[in-house]
């Protein structure tokens, strides 16, 4: 059940790029950045296969700083979030359950509309448990967000779309 409804909030990010949302697109290669890596596979009764993944694993990024968040892999149609959660799911089954993807999920849709950025203090900034920022095919291939976390902060991150997907951002001064 778990698994459709995730599937479910999946395709509603990708009809929401008929919605005609629009927002800028970052400038510049200047500031550390996070890709999104990897492919996928079907074979009807063989196999299912995602290697979809950020890169870097960790990234260092001054407070204050701004990261860039860019779709770069090979799975054309599939959006991604780059999500602060306290804690990565660390089983198959906590991944197809991961209760703050679907909170995230619910939050980059609130009001019944694509938000790309989800600023869980409201304080303009990425730096606590459910700040997200999304990237959607045919809306935006790259955002940007300033960094508020204090020097020593470690923000551990999610795709909330695929869960699997988990890196850190190490917040420097």
């Amino acid at each position: 059940m778990k698994k459709v409804l995730l599937l479910g909030v999946s395709l509603a990010l990708l009809s929401a790029v008929g919605v005609g949302v629009a927002v800028a697109k970052s400038a510049g290669s200047g500031p550390p950045t996070v890709r999104t890596l990897g492919s996928e596979s079907f074979q009807k009764n063989v196999l299912i296969q995602a290697t979809l993944r950020f890169s870097p694993d960790v990234i260092q990024v001054p407070s204050g700083g701004t990261i860039r968040f860019v779709k770069s892999d090979d799975a054309p149609d599939e959006p991604h979030t780059l999500s602060i959660v306290n804690a990565w799911p660390k089983t198959v089954e906590k991944v197809f359950s991961c209760p703050v993807c679907r909170h995230i999920l619910e939050s980059h849709f609130a009001n019944g509309q694509l938000h790309l950025r989800v600023d869980a203090d409201n304080d303009g900034g990425l730096d606590t448990t459910g700040d997200s920022m999304a990237v959607v095919p045919g809306v935006d291939q790259s955002i940007s967000w300033k960094v508020t976390a204090p020097p020593g902060t470690i923000l551990k991150f999610l795709c909330a779309i695929h869960p699997w997907m988990q890196a850190e951002i190490k917040v420097t001064s």
